[in-house]
């Protein structure tokens, strides 16, 4: 009857909705998958010049810059996804803060290694 073929109308419209839907976040998951995996990639290239950041004294952090400043530069020019620029300036900005915070932990043993040796507590250059 007539009553009956529209409902199926209108069952059939919402299946085609939702599968379109559903066709949409498919791509979009897809989409945030391939650029959780090229930033992957391209921030894996880095870890032999960050870890000297943790561990490292300043001096090694200080060989280390130049081949990191050249493979962020690369990021920059090919990565497809992470070479934006918000994400190079908190790039940049992470780098920033663990040399300060190794600086800081550098002077700080630095300056316990040279109290400790001080007993009176004198000036000595």
């Amino acid at each position: 009857s007539a009553l009956t073929k529209g409902s199926g109308d209108q069952s059939k419209a919402k299946i085609i909705l939702l599968l379109r839907r559903w066709k949409q976040i498919d791509i979009s998951i897809t989409e945030a998958a391939n650029e959780a995996k090229d930033n992957v990639k391209y921030l894996n290239t880095l870890q032999r010049f960050i870890e000297p950041l943790y561990s490292g004294t300043a001096l090694s952090i200080i060989d280390t810059i130049p081949a990191l400043m050249n493979s962020i530069k690369m990021i920059h020019t090919i990565a497809r996804y992470y070479n934006t620029t918000e994400r190079m300036t908190n790039l940049f900005a992470k780098i920033t803060d663990q040399m300060i915070c190794n600086c800081k932990e550098s002077i700080s043993d630095e300056e316990e290694a040279s109290s400790n040796n001080n007993v009176l507590g004198v000036f000595l250059p």
